[in-house]
């Protein structure tokens, strides 16, 4: 069955459907160019559970914990400094192997959805750019 999810964004209605083909990546945040003055990205979670995961802004920003029900979506932003920067954001979440992953995120403008999904062999998290 595939499920649909829409988000409502500042340009229009964007949907994003169920398990699409991509590769892991390092995670890539946008800065929003409308007036409202953020740095944001999204994550869904395409997983038949709920994910535990920490976000921070900047080297040494506080680690914020974060729960991502089973085929939901959550937005995260900061507001932009005065002359336009921000801080760099990370995502920290356990990788179902006994250890961790950690993603600094370059900071660009274009797609800036990305999605938890199990690997092929549905063991292990990673988070992959929904394209």
């Amino acid at each position: 069955m595939l499920k649909l999810m829409f988000v409502i964004t500042s340009v229009g209605l964007l949907s994003l459907t169920g398990k699409v083909n991509a590769d892991p990546v390092t995670v890539v945040a946008g800065v929003d160019d409308q007036p409202s003055g953020k740095a944001q990205f999204v994550i869904s979670n395409e997983t038949d559970g709920p994910i535990k995961y920490q976000v921070k802004w900047g080297e040494s920003g506080q680690w914020y914990a974060c729960v991502l029900r089973s085929h939901y979506l959550d937005t995260h932003s900061r507001a932009l400094e005065a002359d336009g920067s921000f801080p760099g954001p990370h995502v920290r979440f356990y990788d179902g192997s006994g250890g961790s992953k950690d993603y600094r995120m370059q900071c660009a403008n274009g797609n800036n959805h990305y999605m938890f999904q199990h690997d092929g062999g549905g063991r292990y998290l990673e988070l992959y750019k929904n394209n």
